[in-house]
């Protein structure tokens, strides 16, 4: 799955009802589609790749608090978005997170890297990218999560890695943000 290569599509109005019905009704090849909610003013739809075992999460909706698309802005709310990883994971020394500027065919954006692993048995784990982008009237997020089993933190970061996962989330934000 690769992205287009384009920036995303600007906007001029917040998003319609029509337009998140438009975006939920996309069909991506490979992907198995769920469409959690659809209401007036907000889209959240789950994908699952299943080669590799990836589970991807896309929302849209109008901004509600649209930073900038500016590194230091949203190194600033580090706090706000360590919420992402599970609770009984967050607070742990071991675990990573770690927030870039990318681009989007040339369009500023920001990615965040999580990665976590406690053994147990089961162990508990969380290795995801979530990549923000924002046009300052509205607003889409994707996070691609790696979805296998693993024993180990190196097991967990060789499923998928980084890049694999950054790769999934750019390429499914990318193709919503062409359907604007």
């Amino acid at each position: 799955m690769r992205a287009s290569g384009k920036p995303p599509l600007k906007t001029t109005r917040a998003f319609s009802r029509d337009q998140l019905a438009k975006l939920a009704a996309l069909e991506l090849p490979g992907l198995v589609k769920t469409v959690r909610k659809l209401d007036e003013a907000f889209l959240d739809l789950g994908y699952q790749l299943l080669d590799p075992p990836i589970r991807i999460q896309l929302t849209a909706q109008p901004c509600l608090r649209c930073l900038p698309m500016r590194l230091d802005r949203w190194q600033a709310e580090t706090d706000a978005l360590k919420l992402t990883i599970p609770p009984d994971l967050r607070d742990r020394a071991e675990t990573e997170l770690e927030i870039e500027q990318i681009a989007i065919g040339g369009s500023p954006a920001i990615a965040t890297h999580q990665v976590a692993f406690t053994p147990g048995d089961p162990p508990v784990y969380d290795h995801a990218v979530s990549v923000y982008w924002n046009d300052s009237v509205n607003e889409l997020r994707v996070t691609a999560a790696f979805a296998g089993t693993v024993s180990s933190r190196d097991a967990l970061t060789t499923a998928v890695t980084r890049a694999e996962l950054e790769q999934v989330a750019v390429a499914v934000l990318d193709r919503h943000a062409q359907s604007l």
